[in-house]
């Protein structure tokens, strides 16, 4: 009795190949299919997209921190030091 091909396996090295546990197959077992096999599929976009809600709002929290430290509080705490270096100078030259 003859085998049915199987589609998309070379029958060539099929017949009497050894898999990788070195058991001899007449033929390539057939995959097997189960619940979680969708998932599995999906697991490289599933981890893309975990990647991408993870590292794009920390990429953009850290970038708006450091506009926030460097655009507008380091400035403000210079001015601040600058106004009561002035202050402390102007009360030693006794001018206030």
């Amino acid at each position: 009795m003859p085998v049915k091909p199987i589609v998309g396996v070379n029958h060539s090295e099929a017949r009497g190949a050894r898999s990788e546990r070195g058991v001899r197959y007449a033929m390539k077992p057939p995959e097997t299919t189960s619940v979680a096999s969708p998932l599995l599929r999906d697991c490289s976009a599933r981890r893309a997209r975990v990647s991408e809600l993870i590292f794009v709002p920390t990429g953009l929290g850290t970038t708006m921190g450091y506009f926030y430290w460097y655009g507008y509080h380091v400035p403000a705490v210079r001015r601040r030091d600058l106004f009561y270096a002035k202050l402390e100078q102007e009360r030693e030259d006794g001018t206030v």
